[in-house]
């Protein structure tokens, strides 16, 4: 099967992140994926774990490496794949990224190319809301897991939250971005401003 998992390995759930890495898919051959991060303020080291999809498949430690990017060698075409890293200050663990599910090249199965928003910016009062439409690109190939539902993430929920069907709520007035991603990790962002 190539479910999700349901469950986090050994990391909760909600401390996992997207705005912060910013992790996704760069390349999938037929038996190989690589993907990339954002660097981590205060990590000198990131820890990759990884196996193929399936709810009771357990994410094991892959590899410890100082670069912000990891290539995943010697894998079965057309398959889903999930990953997750951890930044960390030598053996302290700094945040750990949302999980990405990536598809090897060579069959029918495949990833999605782009996320497309409705808008680029929003500005808002106070307690008032808006609401986000998007729509991901997929190229012609079968997506599989949880593509057709877009995940969203607010990088401060203090000036606004967003909840998993685009609802945008201003709380207090500053400056954000909301992050709208597909399972592999490709996103549009949109600024938002409350006043």
């Amino acid at each position: 099967k190539t479910e999700p998992e349901t469950a986090p390995d050994s990391v909760d759930p909600n401390k996992r992140n997207y705005h912060l890495f910013q992790i996704q898919q760069r390349k999938a051959a037929k038996h190989r994926i690589t993907f990339t991060w954002k660097k981590v303020s205060g990590a000198s080291s990131y820890t990759v774990y990884g196996s193929p999809c399936g709810r009771t498949r357990k994410m094991k430690k892959i590899d410890t490496v100082k670069k912000t990017s990891f290539t995943y060698k010697k894998l079965k075409k057309s398959r889903y794949y999930k990953f997750y890293v951890v930044a960390k200050n030598g053996k302290k663990k700094i945040a750990t990224s949302t999980v990405v599910h990536i598809c090897t090249a060579g069959g029918k199965f495949g990833n999605s190319a782009a996320v497309k928003v409705n808008k680029k910016k929003l500005r808002l009062k106070v307690k008032t809301t808006a609401k986000l439409k998007a729509k991901v690109k997929n190229n012609g190939k079968v997506i599989v897991h949880k593509a057709k539902a877009l995940s969203y993430e607010s990088s401060k929920p203090k000036i606004a939250k967003v909840n998993k069907k685009g609802k945008v709520t201003a709380v207090a007035q500053g400056t954000c971005y909301v992050y709208v991603y597909a399972q592999n990790g490709i996103s549009a962002k949109v600024k938002v401003t409350v006043e």
